[in-house]
Order: C-alpha cells, then sequence, then structure tokens
C-alpha cells in the first residue's frame, strides 16, 4: 500500500521539488504557549486540527534547506506582520526522516508535502497519511512523538 503517494511528486509548481528525507524543516513559533519553561514545545504549538482536519492542509513548515538566513528573516519578519506577534519566539526544527519515521500499528503516520507558494517557495506541510483515520485521543499521542522531534532554537 502507498502510504504518502503525494510526496513522490512534486504537489506545486512554485516548490523546488519533493521534500528529501536529509532536509530540515522548520515551524516558527511565536507565541509563548508554545513554548514549556524547559524550551521545549507544548502542544498548542502543533495543534491537532491541522492534520485531523484534513481541509487545513496540515502543518505548515519552512525547508530550511532553501532559504537563505535572509530569506528565513524576510519570512519572520512577514510571519510577525500577518500575526500581530511583536516577535518571533523560536524556531522548532526536524528532519524530514525523523518525522517520516513515526509509525501507528506499523503504518506511516505522516507525510512530508512540498507546498510551494509564489511568496513562499520552500513552503511544505505535514499531513496525516490518506489510510490513517485516528480520534482526537489517538492524534493527540502522535502529536506527543512530534513535539519529541522538534528541537526548538530561541529567537532573538
Amino acid at each position: 500500500m502507498e502510504e504518502c503517494i503525494e510526496e513522490q511528486q512534486p504537489q506545486s509548481t512554485h516548490s523546488p521539488g519533493i521534500v528529501h528525507d536529509k532536509e530540515m524543516l522548520a515551524r516558527f513559533i511565536w507565541r509563548s504557549d508554545h513554548l514549556a519553561e524547559d524550551g521545549s514545545l507544548t502542544p498548542a504549538a502543533l495543534p491537532v486540527r491541522d492534520f485531523l482536519d484534513r481541509s487545513r492542509g496540515g502543518l505548515s513548515v519552512a525547508r530550511l534547506d532553501y532559504m537563505t538566513r535572509k530569506e528565513v528573516q524576510e519570512r519572520v519578519d512577514a510571519f510577525i506582520g500577518s500575526t500581530g506577534a511583536n516577535r518571533i519566539k523560536g524556531m522548532a526544527m526536524a528532519e524530514t526522516k525523523t518525522i517520516r519515521s513515526i509509525r501507528k500499528n506499523s503504518a506511516r503516520v505522516f507525510c512530508v508535502v512540498d507546498d510551494g507558494q509564489v511568496a513562499f517557495q520552500a513552503h511544505a506541510v505535514i499531513r496525516l497519511a490518506d489510510h490513517l483515520s485516528l480520534t482526537r485521543s489517538s492524534a493527540r499521542r502522535v502529536r506527543e512523538q512530534l513535539i519529541r522531534i522538534f528541537a526548538v532554537q530561541p529567537g532573538d
């Protein structure tokens, strides 16, 4: 059974192509409640609804391998402007292969798919695999695995 067929071909004409296992992905952290006192992610940083509700598209991430430092800063500035935050709290990073390695009953849980946009070509999403249907309780458990995978780099 093909668990993540959309990973095998580019999904956006604006992206640099499929997301490879060795790529580093980042999720911008802009709210205080996204970080625990020890600097780790909280569940609020990775909302279950973003991967349970397929119409939401998935968890939005940046493909760092396709961004310069300047582009990361520009993306952070744009992100701050669109969210009303006064500064970025940090960036949570993980390798694609590690995200793809999460399993439930030996089946892949997450797909990592290119989703390049005109103004943000290095955009990708972490989606629930199509064959999988999770209860909210199961979704919270796999989210805990994602939380452990992402390493947080504090903001300025």
